[in-house]
């Protein structure tokens, strides 16, 4: 398992970002990044404004190689 540091979790935050400005979805503070598991595979998951429910950006990447393997808005 890859540790969490604050230069990853940047990184990792960057990286969701530009992808969410790509696709014109807003981006709201704060920001969680955590670990775990999809489809067998570890994975980082990036969501947004997560105080609320809606305008929510959720990104999932694989840790391997950082590829999206889901990405997704909640615009409600």
């Amino acid at each position: 398992m890859i540790t969490l540091d604050s230069d990853l979790r940047d990184k990792l935050i960057g990286q969701a970002r530009k992808l969410a400005d790509e696709q014109g979805w807003t981006w709201q503070e704060p920001v969680e990044v955590k670990s775990g598991v999809e489809r067998g595979e570890p994975v980082w998951i990036i969501r947004t404004n997560v105080l609320m429910f809606g305008r929510n950006v959720r990104i999932v990447l694989r840790q391997s190689d950082l590829l999206v393997i889901h990405a997704g808005f909640l615009p409600r």
